[in-house]
């Protein structure tokens, strides 16, 4: 999404990617205590709180939405998804190991696992990954390792 705006002193006329200023300045508003102001790549439209608790921020909340649907396409066009691709699942696993607290890596991992395992199984079924463009050998390799490590998990959590 690329308009044309003028900068301050009028002279110049810039295109500025509205996606870029957005994902930059983290200008997506969610009313939360935690946090309210959010990066697009981190906003799911639909809740997955119960997956990655406070470490994103959902459109829809408590089963009803802050954002009216007519406003839809218009977050989509920012980098705001649906519902979580592998490498989100990814993100977030890099994310907890980055920030070193044990007792939020309990919290979070084994449902993050869990939702690569069901994704990567329903890959192996359907043959297919949630997003196309990563069906190179090394993708599917690493998803493998990772789909052993989150068995390993849901099982020593689950038992």
């Amino acid at each position: 999404m690329i308009n044309k705006i003028a900068d301050p002193q009028g002279k110049k006329i810039k295109e500025v990617s509205f996606k870029k200023i957005f994902t930059k300045e983290e200008l997506i508003y969610l009313p939360r205590k935690d946090k309210s102001w959010w990066n697009p790549e981190r906003v799911f439209w639909k809740d997955y709180s119960d997956v990655f608790d406070t470490l994103r921020g959902y459109i829809q909340q408590d089963r009803s939405e802050i954002y009216e649907n007519t406003f839809y396409d218009f977050f989509m066009s920012l980098g705001i998804i649906d519902k979580p691709w592998m490498n989100k699942f990814i993100n977030v696993l890099d994310e907890l190991k980055i920030k070193n607290d044990l007792n939020l890596y309990k919290k979070i991992s084994p449902q993050v696992y869990k939702k690569i395992a069901d994704s990567v199984e329903e890959d192996n079924n359907t043959n297919h990954l949630a997003k196309p463009e990563k069906h190179d050998k090394f993708y599917r390799n690493y998803l493998n390792g990772v789909y052993f490590n989150a068995r390993c998990i849901r099982a020593k959590y689950t038992s």
